[in-house]
């Protein structure tokens, strides 16, 4: 549908019940998780973060929908705006 692609940028969370660095649940099909990130998000070519708390975890950060985002791929952050004006 042509959304990814139409992203400005990415982010992923933490997998916590998903060890995406070493084989995991797609371990039987001979690739892990970052093998599909790599193969499907990569060639879109448009900044990516990996492991920020948000989501499914404890201690997690909250994205409020609507607010005004920035990422800085450099030093792995995300700066997040105010929702609510």
């Amino acid at each position: 549908m042509g959304k990814l692609q139409a992203s400005k940028g990415i982010i992923f969370g933490t997998f916590t019940r998903c060890r995406y660095l070493k084989r995991d649940a797609y371990e039987k099909y001979g690739v892990t998780l970052m093998d599909i990130i790599r193969d499907h998000i990569v060639p879109l070519n448009i900044p990516c973060i990996f492991g920020l708390q948000f989501g499914h975890v404890a201690k997690k950060l909250t994205i409020p929908v609507g607010a005004h985002a920035e990422m800085d791929t450099t030093r792995g952050r995300v700066i997040i705006g105010p929702a609510v004006r």
